[in-house]
């Protein structure tokens, strides 16, 4: 009787988990040589999702896009922002923005279910169509950074491998010559058990 009703929007996902790298094996196992972590378990991992949208970056997306104003009670209203539906109040902007991060970070929850690897985003709001059309945005959101993070890394692994091919063909091509120069210089290297096994080294590097 005191208290406003709230109510609850809530959204449930299984984030993608490929069985298999994208790569094929012999590359994939050239780039672990090479040093590059191709195993990405942990960016794609259901807890990594649930912080991404816990985070400050996505919240105060939100909190700045414009949603319909459910306060004057006709469908279709006139929008607002979600720091003005709020009724976040501050000296300045950035104020109000801090502000409206911290108080819309609890009106959302999120929960893992480590053995079915879902997530459960809730978002509890006075409004019906407010809570579920910040879920959505929130989900939104997460698509877009999924999305843009994949083709970061997919562009920097691919620029990483690049290089170190590049780069292992010249140290490849500088030890052929290395060694080509050891054998010439060294006719009669089999003889000797020292220049064998400088022969040895050359040709493992």
């Amino acid at each position: 009787l005191v208290l406003p009703p709230a109510y609850t929007a809530t959204a449930v996902f299984v984030p993608e988990s490929p069985n298999h790298s994208p790569m094929p094996a012999g590359l994939a196992g050239l780039v672990g040589q090479l040093g590059l972590p191709i195993d990405l378990d942990a960016a794609r991992s259901p807890r990594f999702y649930a912080d991404v949208l816990k985070s400050r970056a996505l919240h105060e997306h939100v909190l700045l896009a414009r949603y319909p104003d459910a306060r004057g009670g006709a469908a279709g209203a006139d929008s607002a922002s979600l720091l003005d539906i709020l009724g976040v109040r501050g000296s300045d902007e950035s104020t109000r923005l801090e502000r409206g991060v911290k108080k819309l970070g609890t009106k959302i929850g999120t929960q893992v279910n480590t053995q079915t690897s879902m997530v459960k985003l809730s978002v509890e709001l006075r409004y019906p169509t407010l809570a579920a059309a910040v879920a959505a945005r929130l989900l939104a959101g997460l698509g877009a950074f999924n999305s843009q993070t994949r083709q970061s890394q997919g562009r920097a692994q691919r620029q990483f491998v690049e290089r170190r091919i590049r780069e292992g063909g010249d140290e490849l091509r500088d030890a052929e010559s290395q060694l080509r120069s050891f054998r010439e210089r060294s006719r009669s290297w089999q003889e000797s058990p020292l220049l064998t096994s400088q022969e040895g080294q050359l040709r493992r590097q």
